[in-house]
């Protein structure tokens, strides 16, 4: 009973205290309610206004504020700062007691603040602003403001982007969050909900401690460990709010929840962060250059630490699809950046690729890839940082959708060495083609790479690149291709060596085949081309300026030696082939423009020489042609006595002309080739002349037909008046000329000139015999 007695007198003490802290702290708060109203307007800068102030005893004793209004800045409307449907502040009792009132814990319900951001900044900028302390006025203390803890509940945040047109608004709803512990010299334990983005229940949530925060020179170094969870939330929701939505790449874009997770430990200037996402069940897009659907995974794991001298990755861990690349390495924040960072991957399959970037759906892929990849040296102000590490590929496979282009069987590894690259020999089949590639990059800021390529035996067909109709199999026999290709400032540049030791192009059977080929400024030269085909050699160089594409100027020169006329001919088909044969010399200086036949047929200027030996102009005999077409004319019943054309049966007894050699003078200029001291040497005649061949292979050539002493002797024997068209040498000479189209060729005798000539020396013959009579 006695203890009962005790506890009983204990708790009307207390209850005593209590009914007399209330009591002060009420009288306190209805003597000074408009004082305290001032107090804080001052204080502010801003209206403050609220219904009722008065005592509870929720949790404890305190003060409870109703209705609660703070006016926000004119200059940005008229609506409130900050509303709150009541504000709950509760009182320690002890120091009340003592006339000392220390608000222990601060509730607030509903609170609704209103944040605004303008060009000239933000509402919140002017509050305070210009203050300064004064004297102490006669009247009521203030309240020391001692807070342990911090409660709000249902609160709302809106912030609005009047920079934005039309402006934006972020909402943060259901917010909740509490601080407990609130003191210089213990850890602060937070904890905080909210709903953003329209979502319906809380996706941002956060809980840990700060502190002790010591002083405020310490604040720097107080401690945090706390843990910010943020999901789901949608990021094509979250760029269309210009405040935060600037932040987010323009490229970067997903209409599916995602979920990130952040936890910060240590201190500000020594903050270790670690960064989880999933985002496996979203579809995530980067422009045109990444598209990732729903259910590829898609993880990151990554634990940073931020210290004054530099941002540590201890881990760092992407997981996309099947593949899995892991890294670490540290940035260093000293004016030059200076990084080590260190990038691998192991067994990372090269197929799939194209579901997700849609330039590698370009070609199928297979095979699998293993990285080791370091990053170390400056990397601000432009500079490269050194890179080395190796690419190995394993197996690779790559064959482009429905086009002609297939990898197969390829293993290498390629190393990087800082500024160089090297691909050592690689040996895999390009289209079944038994291929090896070595390379070498000497600079690769600007890819200045030595290369090589050779095979045994290439097969063209094989790349789509064959010719219709060919009849041989097309092939590069021991191909070898190096050179240097590099880019400069004036666009790309190549240098190149080309042999084959044999192979047929077009049915075009060579020997061998050599080229050197360059490329600068837009302009490809071929300094050397040397090709043995048709049992003789072209050899040749040229250049073609590509400066203005649609019209590309071209030079070249050239020289044929010994080359079969009949093989060429029969290569080119008789539709296209001259109707000649022999061996070819032959030498050529051409220049034009044009990016089709008809425009550099007009534009193609240039000269040179031919000559064929012991050769046959097929379809037609000159000198049976003109010496038979002289038949019918007056004095004129027979040319060619049968005796004659016995005795000369390779001359008159044959379609075609046969000649010892063929020789001329070639210039081109207005679509047209001029033919100059044009010489065909027969046995038994020679035929001298000009003339002109169109590029429509037209035939326009005037000659003259000069017979051999013994041809023009039996040709007078046979018949007396030839002797009328015989020259001061005594020989018989008649002009002709050859027309048609190639390959057809016609010769038609001058009968005019022939007439003439047998119409005067007949004359001239009458009249000598009547001076003689």
């Amino acid at each position: 009973m006695r203890k009962l007695l005790i506890a009983f007198a204990v708790l009307l003490v207390l209850a005593g205290g209590l009914w007399y802290a209330a009591h002060n702290l009420n009288r306190y708060l209805e003597e000074n309610r408009d004082w305290l109203a001032e107090q804080a307007s001052t204080a502010l800068g801003r209206p403050v206004a609220f219904d009722e102030i008065g005592v509870s005893l929720r949790g404890g004793l305190g003060a409870r504020v109703t209705s609660v209004a703070i006016g926000d800045d004119p200059a940005f409307g008229k609506e409130d700062f900050l509303r709150a449907e009541r504000i709950h502040a509760v009182i320690r009792i002890l120091p009340a007691l003592r006339g000392r009132y220390e608000v222990s814990r601060i509730e607030l319900d509903a609170p609704a603040i209103r944040i605004i951001k303008t060009r000239q900044g933000f509402n919140f900028d002017s509050i305070a602003r210009g203050s300064k302390p004064e004297e102490p006025a006669p009247g009521p203390k203030a309240i020391p403001f001692v807070v342990s803890a911090l409660r709000i509940r249902d609160g709302v945040i809106v912030f609005e982007d009047r920079t934005a047109s039309p402006p934006s608004e972020l909402r943060v709803e259901q917010l909740a969050f509490s601080a407990n512990d609130v003191s210089l010299d213990r850890a602060i334990e937070l904890e905080l909900a909210a709903a953003i983005l329209g979502a319906r229940e809380p996706n941002l949530r956060a809980a840990g401690t700060l502190g002790p925060l010591g002083s405020a020179a310490d604040a720097a170094r107080a401690p945090v460990d706390l843990r910010v969870d943020f999901g789901p939330f949608v990021i094509d929701r979250l760029k269309q709010l210009a405040l935060v939505g600037a932040s987010v790449p323009r490229e970067l874009g997903s209409p599916d929840p995602i979920a990130l997770g952040v936890t910060l430990s240590g201190t500000r200037d020594a903050l270790a962060t670690r960064v989880s996402m999933d985002a496996s069940d979203a579809a995530v897009s980067y422009g045109d250059q990444f598209r990732k659907p729903k259910g590829v995974r898609f993880a990151l794991d990554a634990e940073v630490e931020r210290s004054a001298e530099a941002i540590e990755f201890d881990k760092l861990e992407l997981e996309l699809a099947r593949a899995r690349l892991t890294g670490s390495g540290r940035i260093g924040l000293a004016p030059d950046m200076p990084i080590d960072l260190q990038l691998s991957g192991s067994d990372v399959p090269l197929d799939g690729w194209g579901d997700l970037f849609p330039a590698a759906a370009a070609v199928d892929t297979s095979g699998a890839l293993d990285l080791q990849l370091r990053a170390k040296g400056p990397a601000r102000g432009g500079r490269v940082p050194r890179i080395e590490g190796t690419f190995a590929l394993q197996e690779l496979s790559a064959r482009k959708p429905g086009g002609d282009l297939e990898i197969e069987g390829l293993t290498t590894t390629l190393s990087l060495k800082g500024d160089r690259a090297e691909l050592p020999p690689t040996d895999f089949r390009l289209n079944g083609n038994p291929v090896r590639v070595a390379a070498s990059v000497k600079q690769l800021s600007n890819f200045d790479t030595d290369f090589s390529v050779s095979s045994p035996a290439f097969d063209i067909a094989a790349l789509g690149a064959g010719g219709k109709g060919v009849e041989q199999r097309e092939v590069i026999e021991g191909l070898e291709l190096r050179g240097n290709a590099r880019l400069a400032s004036g666009g790309p540049q190549l240098a190149a060596t080309l042999h084959s030791s044999a192979g047929s192009v077009r049915d075009i059977a060579y020997r061998t085949l050599d080229a050197e080929a360059s490329f600068r400024d837009r302009k490809l030269r071929f300094d050397k081309l040397a090709l043995l085909a048709f049992d003789g050699s072209i050899t040749g160089s040229g250049s073609c300026d590509l400066a203005n594409p649609d019209v590309p100027a071209f030079s070249f020169r050239g020289r044929v030696d010994g080359v079969d006329l009949a093989a060429l001919g029969a290569r080119l088909g008789a539709a296209r082939a001259l109707p000649l044969s022999g061996r070819l010399v032959a030498n050529a200086d051409l220049t034009g423009a044009g990016a089709d036949w008809p425009s550099i047929r007009r534009a193609l200027v240039g000269n040179g020489g031919l000559e064929v030996k012991e050769g046959i102009l097929g379809g037609v005999n000159i000198a049976e042609s003109v010496l038979g077409g002289l038949t019918g004319l007056p004095g004129l019943s027979q040319l060619i006595s049968p005796k004659v054309r016995g005795k000369y049966p390779a001359l008159f007894g044959m379609e075609d002309t046969a000649f010892d050699v063929l020789s001329g003078k070639v210039a081109l200029q207005g679509g047209e080739a001029l033919i100059e001291q044009l010489a065909l040497g027969a046995r038994d005649y020679r035929l001298d002349g000009s003339g002109t061949i169109a590029l429509d292979n037209a035939l326009d050539i005037g000659m003259t037909l000069i017979a051999s002493p013994g041809l023009t002797e039996d040709l007078i024997g046979g018949v007396k008046q030839l002797k009328l068209l015989s020259d001061s040498a005594g020989r018989i000479r008649l002009p002709l000329r050859l027309g048609g189209t190639l390959p057809t060729i016609r010769a038609l005798p001058d009968l005019q000139f022939v007439a003439r000539e047998l119409s005067t020396g007949l004359v001239q013959s009458g009249i000598e015999k009547g001076i003689e009579a």
